[in-house]
């Protein structure tokens, strides 16, 4: 199934995502079948989308709500949350569900196990950014260590390297 995000940013808004760099495609698990709004989402996949495209304090609408799945994810991440259900039987699942995370701090285990499951991408995400941003300060220093040895305002470089063996990668 394909969602679309619509982004609706307010005269003067950030025009940033908080999220890691041009990743875009998220991917969950869909449960289907009885007593499953038949266009759920699941809560970790949620978690993953209003993560990325917002930032706390955020403010999200979600015009077809359903049973609140996006709203939950607000509430748990720190985002204003607006929604609209037409069905009264949806619109109250989402009320009572959200109500358990506003009033109780508790979730369902479905939801529970999703917010697991967040929780382990959100640490490989954290480990990836350390890893790229520690590759990219590696290559930083190095280029700026051989820029450095043949910088023009030196009168003769501080080592034997010719130009031809000087390689600039900017990241």
């Amino acid at each position: 199934m394909v969602e679309f995000v619509l982004i609706v940013l307010a005269e003067g808004g950030e025009e940033t995502f908080s999220g890691p760099g041009n990743f875009g495609l998220f991917e969950a698990k869909c449960l289907r079948g009885a007593g499953k709004h038949k266009t759920g989402k699941p809560l970790d996949l949620m978690l993953q989308i209003v993560d990325h495209f917002t930032r706390e304090g955020s403010r999200v609408y979600d015009p077809t709500m359903g049973r609140g799945t996006t709203g939950l994810a607000c509430l748990m991440l720190g985002r204003h949350f607006m929604g609209c259900e037409l069905n009264p039987e949806e619109f109250e699942a989402a009320e009572d569900r959200i109500r358990l995370w506003a009033v109780h701090g508790e979730l369902d285990p479905t939801d529970a196990a999703r917010e697991g499951r967040f929780k382990e991408l959100q640490r490989d995400i954290t480990a990836d950014k350390a890893r790229i941003s520690g590759n990219t300060e590696r290559v930083r220093a190095r280029n700026k260590s051989r820029k450095g040895l043949l910088d023009p305002a030196d009168k003769e470089p501080t080592d034997q390297l010719d130009d031809a063996e000087v390689n600039t990668l900017e990241v």
